[in-house]
């Protein structure tokens, strides 16, 4: 009896070892998993703006959407702009390039067929240099 009592003793030492060994394990894994709770929070707060603090990833990226809803638009309108300005611009050479014409033929400058075609080169290149810097902006 005495034999069973300490078998049973050294069993329930046993048995509050390794319920204290697996506690503190278990102690030891919360402690490394809400290390890395704090570690995650901190690089996700590090990116973010003083005004974005308690953001969600869905609100951020809502709040993105619209800002390049927004940018989209405002490059539309930019485009029409600036197709109204290259037809302005076109306008006022061809204005230029008559009035050119119309003095050449009253005599009243001489070599001005050199300067209406010197126009019309600059003119031309011009026009292209816009459609060239535009194009990667167009959709």
């Amino acid at each position: 009896m005495k034999k069973k009592v300490k078998i049973l003793k050294t069993e329930l030492e046993k048995a509050k070892k390794t319920s204290t060994s697996s506690g503190e394990v278990t102690d030891d894994i919360v402690n490394e998993k809400d290390a890395l709770i704090k570690k995650y929070e901190d690089m996700l707060n590090k990116g973010m703006e003083d005004g974005e603090d308690g953001m969600l990833p869905s609100e951020v990226i809502l709040e993105l959407k619209d800002e390049v809803t927004d940018l989209e638009k405002e490059r539309r309108k930019m485009v029409v702009e600036m197709e109204l300005l290259k037809k302005d611009n076109e306008e006022m050479d061809m204005k230029i390039i008559l009035l050119e014409d119309e003095l050449n033929k009253t005599g009243k400058e001489e070599g001005s067929s050199n300067t209406q075609e010197s126009r019309a080169a600059q003119a031309s290149e011009f026009s292209s240099g816009l459609r060239i810097f535009w194009l990667p902006i167009q959709i």
